[in-house]
């Protein structure tokens, strides 16, 4: 994977806590609200449906293996894990 298939979410010195808050929008999953996960830790951090993942979100739109979010060279970086629905 090159550096191109990578989005640069937050630069900067990591924070003390950092936190993953996903919003539900119940047109896709007919449940909505606010799910919020710790990202506490060496990373990087899973995200997906599957039950392995360090961030597990049951939801139609993400896949088993969905995109991993890791703290590289300063900054959060989000990466796509050739998932059907991609990651943007």
């Amino acid at each position: 994977m090159t550096d191109d298939d990578k989005t640069v979410v937050l630069g900067g010195d990591p924070p003390p806590e950092a936190r993953l808050v996903c919003v539900n929008d119940a047109d896709i999953d007919d449940v909505s609200g606010t799910i919020e996960f710790d990202l506490s830790g060496p990373g990087p951090f899973t995200i997906g449906r599957d039950v392995s993942n360090d961030v597990q979100i049951n939801s139609r739109k993400l896949s088993r293996k969905h995109a991993q979010i890791a703290f590289e060279n300063d900054s959060w970086v989000l990466q796509d894990l050739a998932s059907t629905n991609g990651t943007f």
